[in-house]
């Protein structure tokens, strides 16, 4: 994988990681996000913040190593 798109998914966690902390820590309710069922939005929170984490260490290894970093 090419540096550039190691930078662009890490920037990209980065934003996802804020806008899921935000969302997570707000008072403020949002229709959009009300509307869909609470796990369905925790299920999707972690998968994306996963598949993003796994592209932006693309060389690390798998397991506890990519959570660690």
């Amino acid at each position: 994988m090419t540096r550039a798109k190691v930078v662009t998914f890490r920037l990209l966690l980065f934003v996802a990681l804020a806008a899921v902390t935000y969302l997570a820590t707000t008072r403020h309710e949002y229709p959009v996000v009300k509307d869909v069922w609470d796990k369905a939005n925790h299920i999707l929170a972690f998968y994306v913040l996963a598949l993003l984490m796994d592209l932006s260490f693309p060389s690390s290894r798998s397991g506890w190593a990519k959570v660690a970093v």
